[in-house]
């Protein structure tokens, strides 16, 4: 099942980025449970992420590194649904990272329910540690990449 985006005008304040039809049914079940998040916006792995995470106040979304690194950059609290089946539950590790920074909570999978997720939700807006964001270091790797590759033209 794939959602469509939408429109540029009509972004919502929450975005949370899904990765399968497991997740779809639990969002579906979510939006049809809690008023509170009809104004949300699910995507499945939108093309114009990193635009929307810049306006977003919290994602919902697995732990890999790369989608750590997004977050980060963008300076994005989460809560974090590692995948348990990643290699040497690598995901897992990331999330607790995270959470251990101060800037991210995170849900096992085999915990996740609505109930749960709300739950998650109602703690990272209590607790978010805007100060820990900022302390997070900036992220230079493109600008270092291009730099390097340009070093040797």
């Amino acid at each position: 099942m794939k959602l469509s985006p939408p429109s540029q005008a009509s972004y919502c304040n929450r975005i949370g980025r899904s990765s399968g039809k497991q997740e779809v049914t639990a969002i579906n079940v979510l939006r049809s449970s809690f008023k509170t998040l009809l104004a949300s916006t699910f995507l499945i792995f939108p093309p114009h992420l990193a635009e929307m995470m810049q306006k977003a106040d919290l994602a919902i979304t697995r732990a890999g590194a790369l989608t750590i690194a997004e977050l980060e950059a963008a300076r994005l609290p989460a809560i974090l649904i590692p995948l348990p089946t990643a290699a040497e539950n690598h995901q897992y590790y990331n999330a607790l990272a995270q959470r251990n920074k101060g800037v991210a909570e995170f849900i096992e999978q085999k915990e996740l329910s609505p109930q749960g997720l709300l739950a998650g939700i109602s703690t990272v807006e209590n607790w978010f540690n805007v100060r820990a964001m900022n302390a997070l270091p900036e992220n230079n790797a493109t600008h270092n990449i291009i730099n390097d590759i340009l070093s040797f033209y």
